[in-house]
């Protein structure tokens, strides 16, 4: 999942998004906690980068528009 992605989307995207799956019926589904070994315990902590929240550039600028919604998509990954 492209997680730094979506941390570079319109805060207000990032709010339907939410809002959107907080509408969907949950799945009952029991997993066992999840472990992470060296060094992925190390990395799971230490590379997640706080959020560059950027307003959504106008539809009219096409190439910004675009490269929004290809960053908002995850089509770079």
């Amino acid at each position: 999942m492209p997680h730094h992605n979506f941390g570079q989307l319109d805060e207000d995207d990032i709010k339907a998004v939410i809002a959107y799956l907080r509408t969907l019926k949950p799945i009952e589904n029991t997993t066992e906690p999840s472990e992470s070994d060296f060094p992925m315990n190390i990395i799971i902590n230490t590379i997640p980068k706080k959020a560059d929240l950027k307003p959504m550039p106008p539809k009219s600028d096409k190439a910004a528009y675009g490269k929004y919604l290809v960053t908002a998509a995850g089509c770079y990954d």
